[in-house]
């Protein structure tokens, strides 16, 4: 058994004094520390006003981490800049020690004066040297760091190797590592940047220049990089096809480092201090590369798109093509990535080695005809009813739910697969705790008997189930339903293994309690990204009257429109006429394929463990990705959201009826690639499908998997602004989203209720 009592978690970010190797020598300087003075920005004025700029995303920070972290024991966050993100967790679980560490002794100083709190200490320490003795912490995050230890250290990645190594010889097995940097930009090498020069001056002081200018004159001039060491960037101006803008050919790092510079002119010495740092060093299948070279297994690796970075700084301002003209799409602002280390003999990854089309043994692949229209469906179906058992507690005034912790679903690491947002991962996810109720048997004796077998001290006395929501999960293609069952055990913060054969591999991974409010908030940002334990969170903070805590993804602000109230059933809406146009044929559609895929486990020594074959289903003409689009307008200061009803086989099976009621969504085909054609298909859907027009688009919190044990679909979910003057004349019913969500129980689309939840959510309706 796993035993985190008394844990101590290291998050680095941009420690660069020398800590001694007992934790207690803290005021000499290392031998590296000259050379990251040139940090230095001036006094406490001057730090307080740096740091109001950064605490922005201080909360995406903590909420991509705490999924992940225990909820006592010792963290520390190193290289903790303000301290905000260090006193953040601090609050969020006082029961934890949080040492805080940086390189800077002005600003821990700052942090100490800020945050004086009695669970959070800072310090000075320099992530480059060994500052603990081995195995003796348990985990480690590098936050905005990493490019700080490369810069100032002459563009070189040994450094860097070098901390990797020691930051990793320091941390104890069966805990988490994180980092979220900056990442190399994959795409051409060679591209076209066109930047505004209209937007300021032609020359004079920085802080008046246009874009244009500001690369010329300045960027292009004084940039010192590992790509080009002797400074200045070479490019060739080109005339624009873009009126006030100019062209420059130039390689694609240095354009996407020039984006990230460019804002940073408040001052000339603002400037100045901001061109020294060369902030991409990796690209994200090298990292990934490099935890795995050193026995991590790699649970999330994901690019970031900042909301607010694209929207105010890169869309519309700067425009990126290939050397043919052809447009090319956002790349990303920043990475996450969480490990964790494992012994040598344990499982880092899982593999798909071979992959076979056959007639399903275990899945059944359906067909239904529409008897209106003629229509073919493939349906996918297993042959047990799914329960997701979810344990909860409440301790202090706080709810914890027990998430299943690293459980292997090898099919995410399916060959060929490509996730639109190119999240990679090992084929370790956290998600609720899903049970089969073997045909014949009932729910609830199942979930006693399991309980008590399986969980230990969590099943030890008889348990009361709660409230439970029932959903499909993907109706268009999955003959599936899930019921998500509320279950109150006493609070129990340890972690409980689940024995390796209920999964069939070397381990299942084990219960770990996670803050509800968290939890909610690491989907927003794509740290989780299983949506049916999201959906019970949910249930569980609305039924018990909690607040869902502030939402953290992409803001949502709406324009009041005009006109009068909108004359509306929400019931009736959720209620269509019954029909059961669908009858069973032998006639296939086509559209669905099962696979049997061989999956092998990768070692952390580089052997192969266990195998396992799995079926599982994907298109074989369109993509494994989807979106999912909420259409919404304000008008008289309630929201209305745009309901889709669509026949569908999996809704007569269990519904009795194929009338489903839900959003507008899309199997995105393999030509949609990134994430810009994405939006435009939604908005392209929108207009010849319904007859609305889109006037602005916002990701709705994190991609979303629905059901990962049978298909490694991923769901990008978006709200749509439309123009509400012709928006009530289209195909779409309109319903006020605060209606929505006080009769959610009648909602059995899982797309539906997680954006509608979000939505609700993102604007306030929930709180």
């Amino acid at each position: 058994m796993r035993k985190h009592a008394g844990l101590a978690l290291v998050l680095y970010t941009s420690a660069m004094w020398a800590v001694g190797p007992e934790c207690g020598d803290f005021g000499k300087l290392s031998p590296h520390a000259a050379k990251y003075e040139e940090q230095d920005r001036g006094d406490a004025a001057a730090y307080a006003a740096y740091y109001a700029g950064m605490d922005a995303t201080e909360r995406q920070k903590v909420a991509l981490s705490t999924a992940f972290l225990p909820t006592r024991g010792t963290i520390a966050d190193m290289g903790s800049g303000s301290g905000s993100s260090s006193a953040s967790l601090g609050r969020l679980y006082p029961k934890m020690k949080v040492i805080a560490v940086d390189n800077n002794p002005k600003a821990v100083a700052y942090a100490r004066e800020k945050y004086p709190l009695a669970n959070v200490e800072f310090r000075e320490g320099d992530v480059a040297d060994p500052l603990f003795p081995p195995q003796t912490l348990d985990g480690t995050a590098n936050i905005s760091t990493n490019h700080h230890v490369t810069t100032f250290n002459g563009y070189s990645l040994i450094p860097l190797y070098r901390m990797l190594d020691n930051q990793l010889a320091a941390m104890n097995y069966d805990r988490p590592y994180f980092t979220r940097d900056f990442v190399v930009p994959v795409g051409p090498e060679k591209v076209f940047m066109d930047l505004p020069n209209h937007d300021g001056k032609a020359e004079g002081d920085v802080t008046g220049l246009s874009t244009a200018a500001l690369f010329e004159t300045r960027f292009a001039r004084d940039f010192v990089s590992s790509v080009h060491r002797k400074g200045g960037v070479p490019f060739r101006k080109l005339p624009s096809p873009r009126p006030g803008f100019s062209r420059f050919e130039l390689d694609l790092r240095t354009a996407h480092e020039f984006v990230l510079h460019k804002d940073y002119r408040k001052s000339e010495d603002n400037w100045r201090l901001e061109l020294q740092e060369e902030y991409t060093y990796f690209s994200q299948r090298q990292f990934e590369a490099e935890l795995e070279k050193r026995g991590l297994r790699v649970l999330v690796s994901k690019p970031i798109y900042n909301p607010w970075i694209i929207d105010n700084r890169i869309r519309n301002k700067v425009f990126f093509s290939n050397l043919e003209g052809e447009a090319l799409p956002l790349t990303p602002t920043n990475y996450f990535i969480v490990g964790e280390k494992v012994h040598a003999g344990r499982p880092i990854l899982l593999k798909e080695t071979s992959n076979t089309i056959v007639e399903p043994q275990y899945l059944k692949l359906r067909h239904f005809k529409d008897g209106r229209t003629g229509q073919i469906f493939d349906l996918v179906s297993r042959p047990e009813e799914v329960v997701d058992l979810v344990p909860w507690f409440e301790h202090e005034g706080d709810l914890y739910v027990l998430n299943r912790h690293q459980y292997p679903r090898p099919i995410l690491g399916a060959a060929g697969v490509r996730p639109l947002n190119e999240a990679y991962g090992s084929g370790f996810i956290n998600e609720p705790h899903s049970i089969a109720i073997p045909p014949g048997q009932s729910a609830e004796a199942t979930i006693q008997q399991h309980m008590k077998e399986q969980l230990g001290p969590l099943g030890a006395q008889p348990v009361t189930l709660g409230p439970s929501v029932t959903y499909l999960p993907s109706p268009g293609g999955i003959a599936e339903r899930v019921k998500g069952q509320l279950v109150q055990v006493p609070a129990h913060f340890d972690p409980v293994p689940l024995p390796a054969n209920f999964s069939g591999f070397s381990e299942s991974g084990y219960l770990q309690p996670v803050q509800a409010q968290q939890a909610l908030r690491s989907y927003h940002v794509g740290g989780m990204f299983e949506a049916r334990l999201e959906l019970n969170v949910y249930e569980l903070l609305l039924n018990r009257g909690r607040p869902v805590g502030p939402w953290i993804g992409a803001n949502v602000n709406l324009k009041e429109q005009p006109g009068k109230p909108v004359a509306t059933s929400t019931s009736a809406t959720l209620n269509p006429p019954s029909r059961a146009p669908f009858t069973e044929t032998n006639e296939r559609a086509n559209f669905l394929e099962v696979r049997t895929g061989k999956f092998t486990e990768v070692l952390a020594n580089g052997g192969e463990g266990k195998s396992q074959s799995r079926e599982y289903v994907v298109p074989k003409s369109h993509s494994t990705n989807s979106v999912a689009s909420l259409p919404v307008f304000k008008r008289n200061g309630k929201v209305y959201v745009g309901l889709e009803t669509r026949d569908l086989p999996a809704a007569q099976l269990f519904n009795g009826s194929s009338a489903l009621v839900t959003t507008p969504a899309w199997r995105l085909p393999k030509t949609v690639d990134n994430i810009d054609r994405a939006r435009d298909f939604v908005v392209d859907g929108l207009a010849k499908e319904f007859d609305v027009k889109a006037t602005q688009i916002i990701p709705l919190g994190g991609e979303y998997m629905v059901s990962p044990g049978l298909t490694p679909e991923q769901v990008m979910p978006f709200a749509v602004e439309v123009d509400a003057s012709k928006a009530l004349s289209s195909k779409l019913s309109w319903v006020p989203l605060d209606e929505l969500v006080q009769q959610r129980d009648k909602i059995t689309d899982a797309h539906l209720k997680v954006t509608m939840l979000r939505l609700a959510h993102a604007t306030g309706l929930i709180e």
